[in-house]
């Protein structure tokens, strides 16, 4: 087929204006295509060499080197999340309950305690209650924690290095506050933050360098970040509704 056939037999799919266009610039093409001797010779179809198969050995390897240079791939990297906004934070911390402040304060603390909380304070006159989980050891501090939790292959690699277990010997625990308070009639607010603290304590250590040892004296670190992942906040809430629908179950 022809360009200019070509163009008027593709006009449904163009927009009528453009359609135009084409036309006529096929129409120029076909016409000096045809008062050209070098066109001539090379549009005749006798003159193409014929199309030959491919070898399906090369056609293989073709397969297999993209499939090994895929397997080979080094690991994509990961970047450390950005701080979520007020609206965000507020988003995942916050939820209006269907019951009344001295139920839902009722359901939080029987929540914390069942999650194995340390209540520190309570004062149900401001709807505050603020607890602590138990101190633990851990091989980081909590600014590392999207790190590991995102490349699970860092973990095992950091457990095989022993000198690191050594100077990286944290303590780690968390901190609650949640603050109650009244939301219309029949309905209470609730809304929990948590922070994660850490604690590295001082260590001396020996360090080689170009053939010589060295101590060195690291210093004691503290670090503390706020949980920003939704599913510590969901599963808490979660069981706190739970809570409160017993106890509603049970009322009079």
């Amino acid at each position: 087929m022809d360009s200019y056939s070509y163009a008027r037999e593709q006009r449904q799919d163009i927009p009528q204006a453009r359609c135009k266009q084409l036309e006529l610039s096929y129409r120029r093409t076909y016409y000096a295509d045809m008062n050209d001797p070098v066109k001539q010779h090379t549009n005749n179809s006798s003159n193409l060499l014929p199309i030959q198969k491919p070898n399906p050995i090369g056609v293989l390897l073709v397969v297999l080197s993209i499939g090994w240079l895929t397997g080979c791939a080094s690991p994509p990297i990961v970047y450390q999340p950005g701080p979520l906004t007020p609206a965000e934070r507020e988003e995942i911390q916050a939820r209006t309950l269907n019951a009344s402040m001295d139920t839902a304060f009722a359901a939080t603390i029987a929540v914390l305690q069942d999650e194995g909380w340390d209540l520190q304070e309570i004062r149900k006159d401001s709807g505050v209650i603020q607890a602590m989980t138990k101190r633990r050891e851990a091989y980081w501090g909590p600014s590392d924690d999207w790190r590991y939790a995102s490349d699970p292959q860092a973990i095992a690699k950091f457990k095989k290095e022993k000198k690191r277990q050594v100077i990286n010997q944290w303590m780690r625990w968390e901190k609650l506050t949640a603050h109650i308070e009244p939301w219309g009639a029949g309905k209470s607010r609730n809304r929990i933050s948590i922070l994660k603290f850490g604690a590295l304590p001082s260590v001396t250590y020996m360090e080689k360098l170009s053939g010589k040892e060295f101590f060195v004296n690291s210093p004691t670190r503290e670090d503390h970040v706020m949980e920003e992942e939704p599913l510590a906040y969901s599963r808490i809430f979660a069981r706190i509704e739970t809570a409160i629908k017993d106890r509603k179950m049970q009322a009079p």
